[in-house]
């Protein structure tokens, strides 16, 4: 499955996308099946959490159980915010970083 939470860009084609708008609908989502690959907007509209607390959550979760197959195995950030995608890519670096280190049992 990949998985793209934005709450205005349609996901691209060249995957078959499951679309969510918001980050409760996300960590659903991801509580039911990771994603192979998840794509991430950060500003979802006004009254809502950034995108960034999915990535948070994840990292959260990690810490809590080590188990590599937790973390999907891509994660990108499309959002036009450049202050959030930079925060965004030092999680995914270090979920990356974590993920590549563990050896599953």
């Amino acid at each position: 499955m990949n998985l793209w939470l934005d709450d205005i860009r349609v996901p691209p084609t060249d995957k078959p996308w499951v679309w969510v708008r918001t980050v409760d609908e996300c960590i659903a989502k991801i509580k039911r099946r990771v994603p192979q690959r998840l794509s991430l907007d950060n500003d979802l509209g006004p009254n809502q959490p950034e995108g960034y607390k999915v990535l948070d959550w994840l990292e959260a979760r990690f810490h809590r159980i080590v188990v590599k197959s937790l973390i999907p195995d891509e994660i990108f950030v499309h959002s036009a915010n450049p202050v959030a995608r930079a925060r965004m890519q030092v999680v995914i670096a270090r979920l990356k970083e974590i993920k590549e280190n563990i050896d599953d049992e």
